[in-house]
């Protein structure tokens, strides 16, 4: 494990986030790096906003969307 992805992980934890909502938003950080084919700690605003675009033209659910907004100050 990452020491980012570690520390993001004992964040959730600590705010008393269930292990599925942990597991939930530790895969949607690893799609955000994937899209982008780099660490999520060197993404800057406009590529979260481009990334939420995507997503948004994809066509996703609510809830899908809603816990990706979650992660992002977008």
């Amino acid at each position: 494990m990452t020491p980012l992805k570690k520390r993001m992980k004992e964040e959730l934890v600590l705010r008393g986030y269930s292990d599925q909502t942990i597991d939930i938003y530790l895969s949607q950080v690893a799609r955000l790096a994937r899209h982008f084919n780099r660490s999520p700690d060197g993404l800057d605003d406009e590529q979260l906003r481009a990334y939420v675009l995507h997503l948004h033209e994809r066509r996703l659910g609510y809830s899908s969307m809603s816990s990706i907004l979650s992660l992002s100050p977008v």
